[in-house]
């Protein structure tokens, strides 16, 4: 996933459901998937208390070495 799909998806709370399932089912992240989660925990845009909860689940995991970090 390139950052030109990042910057678009950032606004779609289904796109990020759909990261955060398959990120917290495999127990890997790519980067790319880093920086989308990164910049919607950052953005403008409102993110519902589940949704903020989903992104923290999957930054704790990886602080734990519960989620390895894969390339691309």
């Amino acid at each position: 996933m390139g950052l030109t799909m990042v910057k678009s998806n950032i606004s779609s709370s289904q796109g990020l459901d759909v990261v955060i399932d398959r990120i917290l089912a495999t127990g890997r992240i790519t980067l790319a998937d880093r920086t989308y989660l990164m910049q919607i925990g950052c953005s403008d845009n409102a993110l519902s208390f589940q949704e903020h909860d989903k992104i923290n689940r999957v930054f704790q995991r990886l602080q734990m070495g519960l989620v390895q970090v894969v390339k691309d």
